[in-house]
């Protein structure tokens, strides 16, 4: 489902571009180009059934996403969920922030645009854990462990680098480039930073990998 869902996501960004590329003002928002893509190339009936796939399908993942941590805080913190009263307090601990963030995405003057840049930065980190997790398995199972050990190294140095540089981050060569003699549009600094990051995750990965091989019954 999940490689079902990225050809989805595929498709849109491909649509945009057949249509950009038509002559669509590139200034044109999101909602608007969901539209145009949906009638332009599936017609009337097909682009209702797209934009109620677009209203669907994140509603039923933010379902599944509010679950399944309500049920990890559960599990963490040694909250029995079977209890309605602890049910109901872990569920309202996580939709007040939720609800908080949505307020600010539809009320800030470029609050969905700062929270999408947010999420896309969060989304990436958190696959570099899930890359090292997989790639310390299938050392410990003497299996090929570079093809997500070399990914994971690469994701690093990309969201360090970003989270570094951007506005929405650090933002080292803008603040710190006119002191030091570098341009602030630059990326030296994040560049450094990203990759030493990546050579420290490559020996944390090989690390916690050799220890696993060495608690291994012989």
């Amino acid at each position: 489902m999940m490689i079902l869902e990225g050809f989805i996501a595929m498709c849109w960004p491909a649509g945009a571009m057949v249509l950009f590329s038509g002559g669509v003002d590139v200034s044109t928002g999101a909602t608007a180009m969901v539209g145009l893509i949906s009638r332009e190339f599936l017609g009337p009936i097909g682009a209702f059934f797209a934009i109620l796939g677009v209203i669907v399908l994140p509603i039923t993942s933010g379902d599944t996403a509010f679950r399944s941590l309500r049920l990890m805080v559960g599990e963490a913190f040694n909250i029995d969920q079977t209890l309605i009263k602890n049910l109901l307090l872990t569920t309202l601990g996580i939709f007040v922030p939720a609800v908080v963030i949505l307020v600010f995405a539809k009320t800030a003057p470029n609050g969905f645009n700062l929270l999408w840049q947010y999420f896309g930065f969060t989304n990436q980190f958190v696959a570099i854990f899930a890359l090292a997790m997989a790639a310390v398995y299938l050392m410990t199972e003497h299996k090929i462990f570079w093809i997500t050990l070399l990914p994971g190294m690469f994701y690093t140095f990309i969201v360090i680098a970003y989270i570094c540089h951007a506005p929405i981050g650090l933002g080292l060569e803008p603040r710190l480039g006119p002191m030091i003699g570098i341009n602030p549009n630059s990326y030296i600094l994040s560049y450094l930073i990203g990759a030493a990051a990546a050579i420290l995750y490559m020996v944390l990965v090989l690390k916690q990998g050799r220890k696993g091989l060495d608690q291994l019954p012989q």
